[in-house]
Protein backbone atom coordinates (compact mmCIF):
# COMPACT_ATOMS: atom_id res chain seq x y z
CA UNK A 1 0.00 0.00 0.00
CA UNK A 2 2.09 3.22 -1.42
CA UNK A 3 -0.67 6.01 -0.31
CA UNK A 4 0.79 7.92 2.49
CA UNK A 5 -0.60 8.79 5.58
CA UNK A 6 -0.98 12.53 5.45
CA UNK A 7 -3.06 11.77 2.12
CA UNK A 8 -4.99 9.23 3.73
CA UNK A 9 -6.12 11.49 6.76
CA UNK A 10 -7.29 14.01 3.75
CA UNK A 11 -9.42 11.53 2.17
CA UNK A 12 -10.78 9.58 4.90
CA UNK A 13 -14.20 10.79 5.87
CA UNK A 14 -14.26 9.56 9.27
CA UNK A 15 -10.93 10.81 10.24
CA UNK A 16 -11.97 14.29 9.20
CA UNK A 17 -14.94 14.03 11.35
CA UNK A 18 -12.80 13.26 14.03
CA UNK A 19 -10.53 15.32 13.96
CA UNK A 20 -12.92 18.00 13.38
CA UNK A 21 -14.33 17.07 16.94
CA UNK A 22 -11.51 17.45 18.34
CA UNK A 23 -10.78 20.74 17.28
CA UNK A 24 -14.29 22.49 17.68
CA UNK A 25 -15.56 20.64 21.02
CA UNK A 26 -12.89 19.32 22.51
CA UNK A 27 -10.34 22.86 21.28
CA UNK A 28 -7.39 20.56 20.75
CA UNK A 29 -4.26 21.95 19.64
CA UNK A 30 -2.51 22.32 16.40
CA UNK A 31 0.17 19.69 17.70
CA UNK A 32 -2.53 17.01 19.18
CA UNK A 33 -4.55 17.35 15.70
CA UNK A 34 -1.36 16.33 13.73
CA UNK A 35 -0.28 13.56 16.32
CA UNK A 36 -3.71 12.53 16.63
CA UNK A 37 -4.14 12.55 12.63
CA UNK A 38 -0.73 11.04 11.93
CA UNK A 39 -1.20 7.85 14.52
CA UNK A 40 -5.00 7.13 13.24
CA UNK A 41 -3.41 7.46 9.41
CA UNK A 42 -0.50 5.20 10.28
CA UNK A 43 -2.51 2.71 11.71
CA UNK A 44 -4.30 2.30 8.66
CA UNK A 45 -1.38 2.17 6.08
CA UNK A 46 -0.27 -0.44 8.70
CA UNK A 47 -3.36 -2.34 7.87
CA UNK A 48 -3.21 -2.11 4.31
CA UNK A 49 0.21 -3.32 4.26
CA UNK A 50 -0.11 -6.32 6.36
CA UNK A 51 -3.45 -7.64 5.36
CA UNK A 52 -3.63 -6.20 2.04
CA UNK A 53 -7.16 -4.61 1.90
CA UNK A 54 -8.90 -1.10 2.85
CA UNK A 55 -9.81 -1.18 6.33
CA UNK A 56 -12.85 -0.76 7.99
CA UNK A 57 -12.55 0.54 11.33
CA UNK A 58 -15.70 -1.78 13.09
CA UNK A 59 -14.39 -4.52 11.71
CA UNK A 60 -10.87 -4.59 13.74
CA UNK A 61 -9.87 -7.22 15.75
CA UNK A 62 -8.00 -7.69 19.28
CA UNK A 63 -5.23 -10.00 17.68
CA UNK A 64 -5.00 -7.46 14.71
CA UNK A 65 -4.44 -4.43 17.68
CA UNK A 66 -1.84 -6.30 19.23
CA UNK A 67 -0.20 -7.06 16.40
CA UNK A 68 -0.15 -3.72 15.57
CA UNK A 69 1.64 -2.72 19.03
CA UNK A 70 4.41 -5.69 18.05
CA UNK A 71 5.07 -3.84 15.26
CA UNK A 72 5.20 -0.57 16.87
CA UNK A 73 7.85 -1.59 19.51
CA UNK A 74 10.36 -2.61 16.52
CA UNK A 75 10.81 0.96 15.96
CA UNK A 76 9.61 3.21 18.50
CA UNK A 77 10.52 4.50 21.59
CA UNK A 78 8.04 3.08 24.38
CA UNK A 79 6.81 6.74 24.71
CA UNK A 80 5.64 7.02 21.04
CA UNK A 81 4.09 3.95 21.54
CA UNK A 82 1.95 4.69 24.23
CA UNK A 83 1.03 7.90 22.58
CA UNK A 84 -0.03 5.96 19.14
CA UNK A 85 -1.99 3.91 21.30
CA UNK A 86 -3.60 6.57 23.19
CA UNK A 87 -4.72 8.58 20.12
CA UNK A 88 -5.98 5.33 18.68
CA UNK A 89 -8.18 4.92 21.84
CA UNK A 90 -9.33 8.53 21.51
CA UNK A 91 -10.80 7.58 18.08
CA UNK A 92 -12.18 4.75 18.79
CA UNK A 93 -13.88 6.11 22.53
CA UNK A 94 -15.27 8.97 19.65
CA UNK A 95 -16.73 6.31 17.53
CA UNK A 96 -18.46 4.72 19.86
CA UNK A 97 -20.32 7.56 21.40
CA UNK A 98 -21.37 8.66 17.81
CA UNK A 99 -22.72 4.92 17.10
CA UNK A 100 -20.22 4.17 14.26
CA UNK A 101 -18.97 0.77 15.93
CA UNK A 102 -19.77 -0.69 19.42
CA UNK A 103 -16.40 -1.57 20.81
CA UNK A 104 -12.78 -0.39 20.70
CA UNK A 105 -9.95 -3.01 19.97
CA UNK A 106 -7.34 -0.93 21.85
CA UNK A 107 -9.01 -0.69 25.26
CA UNK A 108 -7.73 -2.81 27.46
CA UNK A 109 -4.98 -3.44 25.27
CA UNK A 110 -1.08 -4.13 27.24
CA UNK A 111 1.26 -1.90 26.09
CA UNK A 112 5.09 -1.75 27.07
CA UNK A 113 5.77 -0.67 30.66
CA UNK A 114 7.05 2.84 31.13
CA UNK A 115 9.60 3.86 33.06
CA UNK A 116 8.57 7.48 35.11
CA UNK A 117 10.51 9.99 34.53
CA UNK A 118 11.05 13.08 37.13
CA UNK A 119 10.30 16.30 35.62
CA UNK A 120 13.01 18.60 34.70
CA UNK A 121 12.45 21.81 36.69
CA UNK A 122 14.86 25.37 37.55
CA UNK A 123 15.88 26.11 41.14
CA UNK A 124 14.35 28.78 42.98
CA UNK A 125 17.62 31.01 42.59
CA UNK A 126 17.47 29.92 38.96
CA UNK A 127 14.15 31.24 38.50
CA UNK A 128 14.90 34.72 39.55
CA UNK A 129 17.68 34.90 37.25
CA UNK A 130 15.21 34.04 34.63
CA UNK A 131 12.65 36.59 35.84
CA UNK A 132 14.53 38.97 35.90
CA UNK A 133 16.57 38.45 32.22
CA UNK A 134 13.66 41.03 30.47
CA UNK A 135 14.89 43.72 32.22
CA UNK A 136 18.84 42.99 31.29
CA UNK A 137 17.66 42.97 28.07
CA UNK A 138 15.88 46.25 28.15
CA UNK A 139 18.80 47.64 30.03
CA UNK A 140 20.69 46.70 26.33
CA UNK A 141 18.15 48.50 24.21
CA UNK A 142 15.02 46.49 23.72
CA UNK A 143 11.89 48.36 23.89
CA UNK A 144 10.53 48.96 27.27
CA UNK A 145 6.96 47.76 25.60
CA UNK A 146 8.24 44.41 24.58
CA UNK A 147 10.27 44.05 28.11
CA UNK A 148 7.30 44.20 30.29
CA UNK A 149 5.33 42.06 28.37
CA UNK A 150 8.22 39.41 28.27
CA UNK A 151 8.79 40.53 32.13
CA UNK A 152 4.54 39.44 32.39
CA UNK A 153 4.73 36.24 30.31
CA UNK A 154 7.58 35.18 31.99
CA UNK A 155 5.88 35.98 35.33
CA UNK A 156 2.48 34.62 34.82
CA UNK A 157 4.39 31.30 33.21
CA UNK A 158 5.82 30.29 36.24
CA UNK A 159 3.44 31.90 38.68
CA UNK A 160 0.10 30.52 37.65
CA UNK A 161 1.82 27.39 36.38
CA UNK A 162 -0.01 27.53 32.71
CA UNK A 163 0.61 25.82 29.94
CA UNK A 164 1.97 27.82 27.28
CA UNK A 165 -1.86 27.67 25.25
CA UNK A 166 -3.62 28.53 27.94
CA UNK A 167 -1.19 31.53 27.96
CA UNK A 168 -1.82 32.96 24.55
CA UNK A 169 -5.58 32.53 25.12
CA UNK A 170 -5.72 35.23 28.11
CA UNK A 171 -7.68 37.75 27.39
CA UNK A 172 -8.57 40.99 29.38
CA UNK A 173 -12.35 39.80 30.17
CA UNK A 174 -10.37 37.10 31.48
CA UNK A 175 -9.27 39.08 34.63
CA UNK A 176 -11.03 39.54 37.95
CA UNK A 177 -9.12 42.53 39.12
CA UNK A 178 -10.66 42.55 42.89
CA UNK A 179 -9.93 38.85 43.57
CA UNK A 180 -6.78 38.94 42.11
CA UNK A 181 -7.64 35.96 39.47
CA UNK A 182 -7.59 34.62 35.80
CA UNK A 183 -10.41 32.68 34.26
CA UNK A 184 -8.00 29.80 32.48
CA UNK A 185 -9.60 27.82 29.74
CA UNK A 186 -7.45 24.26 29.80
CA UNK A 187 -7.64 21.09 27.86
CA UNK A 188 -11.01 20.35 26.43
CA UNK A 189 -12.19 23.78 27.93
CA UNK A 190 -12.07 23.01 31.31
CA UNK A 191 -12.60 26.31 33.30
CA UNK A 192 -10.23 26.71 36.22
CA UNK A 193 -9.56 30.24 38.16
CA UNK A 194 -5.44 30.55 38.85
CA UNK A 195 -4.53 32.90 41.35
CA UNK A 196 -1.30 34.35 39.23
CA UNK A 197 0.24 36.31 42.61
CA UNK A 198 0.50 39.26 43.63
CA UNK A 199 3.77 40.48 42.02
CA UNK A 200 1.83 39.29 38.38
CA UNK A 201 -1.43 40.86 38.91
CA UNK A 202 0.96 44.52 39.60
CA UNK A 203 2.90 43.82 36.53
CA UNK A 204 -0.25 43.04 34.31
CA UNK A 205 -1.79 46.32 35.84
CA UNK A 206 1.03 48.26 34.94
CA UNK A 207 1.05 46.58 31.59
CA UNK A 208 -2.33 47.53 31.05
CA UNK A 209 -2.03 51.17 32.18
CA UNK A 210 1.14 51.92 29.95
CA UNK A 211 -0.39 50.59 26.89
CA UNK A 212 -3.66 52.30 27.27
CA UNK A 213 -5.96 48.83 26.51
CA UNK A 214 -8.36 49.28 29.14
CA UNK A 215 -10.90 49.67 26.80
CA UNK A 216 -10.39 46.73 25.00
CA UNK A 217 -11.89 43.85 27.41
CA UNK A 218 -12.31 41.02 24.47
CA UNK A 219 -8.72 41.60 23.52
CA UNK A 220 -6.18 39.06 23.99
CA UNK A 221 -3.42 40.37 26.83
CA UNK A 222 -0.22 38.93 25.27
CA UNK A 223 -0.34 40.05 20.82
CA UNK A 224 3.06 39.91 18.76
CA UNK A 225 5.00 42.76 17.11
CA UNK A 226 2.02 43.12 14.33
CA UNK A 227 -0.95 43.34 16.68
CA UNK A 228 -2.00 39.79 15.96
CA UNK A 229 -2.62 37.00 19.06
CA UNK A 230 0.73 35.96 20.36
CA UNK A 231 1.64 31.73 19.54
CA UNK A 232 2.78 29.02 21.43
CA UNK A 233 5.63 29.26 18.69
CA UNK A 234 6.36 32.19 19.70
CA UNK A 235 6.52 31.88 23.20
CA UNK A 236 8.95 29.21 23.06
CA UNK A 237 11.18 31.34 21.21
CA UNK A 238 11.41 34.23 23.51
CA UNK A 239 12.05 31.65 26.32
CA UNK A 240 15.18 30.20 24.53
CA UNK A 241 16.39 34.09 23.90
CA UNK A 242 15.80 34.62 28.00
CA UNK A 243 17.47 31.37 29.14
CA UNK A 244 20.67 32.55 27.28
CA UNK A 245 20.85 36.00 28.53
CA UNK A 246 19.90 34.38 32.02
CA UNK A 247 22.49 31.70 31.57
CA UNK A 248 20.13 28.99 31.91
CA UNK A 249 20.06 25.44 30.46
CA UNK A 250 18.25 26.30 26.48
CA UNK A 251 16.49 22.86 26.93
CA UNK A 252 14.33 24.38 29.81
CA UNK A 253 10.35 24.41 27.58
CA UNK A 254 7.21 26.38 29.13
CA UNK A 255 5.59 23.53 30.15
CA UNK A 256 8.89 22.52 32.34
CA UNK A 257 8.73 26.09 33.79
CA UNK A 258 4.95 24.36 34.52
CA UNK A 259 6.49 21.74 36.42
CA UNK A 260 8.74 24.58 38.18
CA UNK A 261 5.33 25.74 39.20
CA UNK A 262 4.21 22.35 40.89
CA UNK A 263 7.93 21.78 42.34
CA UNK A 264 8.51 24.74 43.93
CA UNK A 265 4.39 24.66 45.60
CA UNK A 266 4.69 21.27 46.72
CA UNK A 267 8.17 21.85 47.72
CA UNK A 268 6.98 24.87 50.19
CA UNK A 269 4.21 22.42 51.51
CA UNK A 270 1.35 22.80 48.95
CA UNK A 271 -1.17 20.35 49.40
CA UNK A 272 -1.42 18.04 46.31
CA UNK A 273 -5.01 18.26 46.08
CA UNK A 274 -4.68 22.01 45.74
CA UNK A 275 -1.38 21.56 43.05
CA UNK A 276 -4.12 20.07 41.27
CA UNK A 277 -6.23 22.44 40.80
CA UNK A 278 -4.21 25.21 40.30
CA UNK A 279 -2.64 22.96 37.45
CA UNK A 280 -5.62 21.88 36.01
CA UNK A 281 -5.04 18.26 36.23
CA UNK A 282 -8.11 16.00 35.57
CA UNK A 283 -6.33 13.18 37.56
CA UNK A 284 -4.49 13.25 40.58
CA UNK A 285 -2.11 10.34 39.96
CA UNK A 286 -0.68 13.51 37.30
CA UNK A 287 -0.14 15.54 39.85
CA UNK A 288 1.43 12.71 42.60
CA UNK A 289 4.93 13.04 40.72
CA UNK A 290 6.11 16.10 42.71
CA UNK A 291 5.15 14.43 45.85
CA UNK A 292 8.04 11.70 45.08
CA UNK A 293 10.33 15.13 44.20
CA UNK A 294 9.52 16.19 47.30
CA UNK A 295 9.81 12.65 49.00
CA UNK A 296 13.39 12.63 47.68
CA UNK A 297 14.42 15.88 49.38
CA UNK A 298 13.40 14.67 52.54
CA UNK A 299 15.31 11.21 52.43
CA UNK A 300 18.51 13.75 51.35
CA UNK A 301 17.94 15.50 54.38
CA UNK A 302 17.15 12.85 56.79
CA UNK A 303 20.79 10.63 55.51
CA UNK A 304 22.82 13.69 55.58
CA UNK A 305 21.27 14.81 59.38
CA UNK A 306 20.27 11.34 60.82
CA UNK A 307 23.19 9.88 62.94
CA UNK A 308 21.65 6.28 62.29
CA UNK A 309 20.92 7.24 58.09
Amino acid sequence: MKESAKTFAQKSKIVEEFIAYQRNERLASVYTLRNYSHAISEFARYFGEAYKKEIAWQNIELMQARDYVIELQRGLDRRTVHNRIAALRSFYRWGIKQGKWKTSPFKNISLPRLTRKLPVFLTEAQTERLLDSPKTREENGLPSARAHRDSLLLELLYGAGLRVSELCGITWENVDWENGLIRIFGKGRKERLCPPGEVAMKKLQDYKNANAIADNKNGFVFKNTHGGKLNPREVQLLLKDYLKIAGLPSDITPHKLRHTFATHLVGRGANLRAVQELMGHKSPVTTQIYAHLTLGKLQDAYKKAHPRA
